[in-house]
């Protein structure tokens, strides 16, 4: 019980509120001069990751609002803030390129299909992971490789690892 109430605590302190922001490190990005295929691919990156931190929002705030565990309901509430602050940061990326995802769309005309929540909780633990391991992968390569740096939004995916694990 102590090690779930340390985790609670720690992500009630939401020590990584203020990441989520654009500041002086975020440089200007050329979108009219990145290769073509390259501002393509990346585009669809940003929208995919968009698209998939925002479906756990949703999937998040979902499991809290039909939970009946308190610790469970809660711990969703506080996964779901940190989904929805990961979209909104990567849909604010996109809005540089001229582009951004309509996220209440998506709750509203997505048909849900409804799982045990045994399965969501396997399915939460190895997106998490996978995440973890996607964004760390990519900082860690390009903090060994700046040149290959093509846009600020990786300067952030250290920090975003420890919402992600």
């Amino acid at each position: 019980r102590a090690d779930w109430d340390d985790l609670i605590a720690q992500m009630e302190a939401d020590p990584n509120r203020g990441h989520f922001k654009k500041n002086e490190n975020w440089d200007k990005v050329d979108w009219d001069g990145m290769e073509p295929e390259l501002k393509k691919e990346f585009i669809d990156f940003l929208i995919s990751s968009c698209t998939a931190e925002f479906s756990g929002c949703v999937l998040y705030k979902e499991m809290k609002r039909r939970g009946n565990n308190p610790d469970i309901t809660q711990l969703f509430q506080l996964m779901a803030r940190d989904e929805a602050r990961h979209a909104g940061f990567i849909n604010d990326a996109l809005r540089e390129a001229g582009l951004r995802v309509n996220l209440g769309f998506l709750t509203q005309k997505k048909k849900y299909t409804y799982f045990r929540p045994k399965f969501i909780y396997y399915a939460t633990y190895l997106s998490e992971k996978i995440g973890y391991a996607r964004y760390i992968t990519i900082f860690r390569h390009l903090e060994a490789h700046p040149e290959h740096r093509f846009h600020p939004i990786f300067k952030w995916f250290e920090e975003w690892c420890n919402d992600e694990f």
